[in-house]
């Protein structure tokens, strides 16, 4: 997998929620954290297309509806000859 992270607007309790969303991940998607999570401060959303095999997502947390965080990411299957 590759991926591409920015914060925004560095917030203090971001990184510990991210790292608590991560430990969520979906076993019949395993690319990231869960298609969403929340919390009173914070607000977890990612969204993914295709299969283990070949994938790319987009995740972002909020606060207060504001992007603090975003993340882009690809992926698959390394095929060779």
């Amino acid at each position: 997998m590759n991926y591409f992270g920015y914060t925004h607007d560095p917030v203090p309790g971001f990184p510990a929620f991210l790292n608590a969303c991560l430990r969520e991940v979906d076993e019949t998607a395993p690319f990231r954290g869960p298609a969403n999570r929340s919390d009173t401060r914070f607000e977890y959303q990612c969204n993914w297309s295709g299969d283990i095999s070949r994938f790319s997502g987009e995740e972002r947390i909020l606060q207060q509806e504001k992007t603090i965080f975003s993340l882009s990411f690809h992926g698959g299957v390394i095929q060779y000859a």
